[in-house]
């Protein structure tokens, strides 16, 4: 990827985290078309190649503080044929960890996997509550952290937040 040409820039916030203090990280953004071949231990099932695109970013000066820098290799199923649509790929990808966080409400919080339903139509019932739950336990979560001082009644009615 190194080797094509820079198609823009892009900044990115990075949190502060053990070590590692919060910065803004300068990154150098390249795509291009690429073709992915079947692994070879699985020939005999004839597969056929798939067409992708890769979306590199890269911090090129890395942080005097010994932090890691960035440098992720997307690959995208979406066409990309220019900056803004590789932006839009990395976009979708910096958001990943929200969608790993509900999941983990959905899994943890809500214990679906632990479900011991019998029928389909009954868990497919129980998961679209499930579904919900986990989504508003997240929003909450994810609101509290960003408005600390907010009121419960600013996303409850007295009802919901009196029964919790």
């Amino acid at each position: 990827m190194s080797s094509q040409e820079a198609a823009g820039q892009l900044n990115v916030s990075v949190q502060s985290g053990g070590k590692r203090e919060e910065r803004t990280a300068k990154c150098v953004v390249r795509y291009t078309k690429v073709t992915l071949q079947p692994p070879s231990s699985r020939a005999h099932e004839n597969l056929n190649p798939i067409e992708a695109t890769a979306v590199h970013v890269i911090e090129e000066d890395a942080p005097a503080d010994g932090s890691s820098p960035i440098e992720w290799l997307l690959l995208a199923t979406v066409d990309v044929t220019n900056l803004a649509d590789a932006l839009e790929c990395v976009k979708i990808y910096t958001v990943r960890w929200v969608i790993e966080m509900y999941h983990r409400v959905l899994k943890g919080g809500c214990k679906v996997e632990e479900r011991q339903i019998e029928s389909l139509p009954n868990f497919k019932r129980y998961l679209a509550v499930d579904v919900v739950v986990a989504w508003r336990i997240l929003y909450l979560t994810m609101r509290s952290r960003a408005e600390p001082t907010a009121l419960c009644t600013e996303v409850l009615q007295e009802a919901d937040w009196r029964v919790l």
